[in-house]
């Protein structure tokens, strides 16, 4: 019987890698390296949303920050940017993009959007989460200030 699916999916119950899937069966692996079957009828795959993780070449990787309301929107895009620099497992093209994604009560969130091969996607996630934390660290980028609501009545 021929595989109906690629190698990296997403059930409601895990993030997968599939060894074998079939109409009938499916062999994966979870990310802690536990293999299990969904044997007949198979109805979570069937029947449910997969997610298909391998079906392009590429894959993105989002990395949100939320910090304060003070900072320049410039000033941690740039920083954003230059954590992905040296980084083999982040692809030139398309070229990384750090956007402006939420506005809120003294604070903002940018998310740093950069693609990589699906097989890299673990490795890239991992390193650019240290990364951008490093560097808005040492551009004195601050995180957002605590907000209290205080009601008199």
């Amino acid at each position: 019987m021929m595989p109906i699916l690629a190698e990296a999916a997403s059930t409601p119950e895990a993030v997968t890698t599939a060894k074998d899937v079939f109409a009938t069966a499916t062999n994966w692996v979870s990310e802690n390296g536990i293999k299990f079957t969904v044997a007949l009828p198979n109805a979570a795959i069937t029947g449910g949303n997969i997610t298909n993780f391998s079906a392009h070449p590429t894959r993105a990787v989002i990395v949100p920050s939320t910090v304060g309301g003070s900072n320049s929107p410039d000033k941690v895009r740039a920083t954003l940017l230059a954590a992905t620099a040296g980084n083999s497992n982040v692809l030139n093209e398309p070229a990384p993009v750090a956007v402006l994604t939420a506005l809120g009560e003294n604070k903002f969130t940018m998310e740093l959007r950069v693609w990589c091969k699906p097989e890299n996607f673990w490795a890239a996630q991992f390193t650019l989460n240290e990364a951008t934390k490093k560097a808005l660290d040492e551009a004195g980028v601050t995180g957002p200030l605590p907000a209290m609501r205080i009601v008199q009545s």
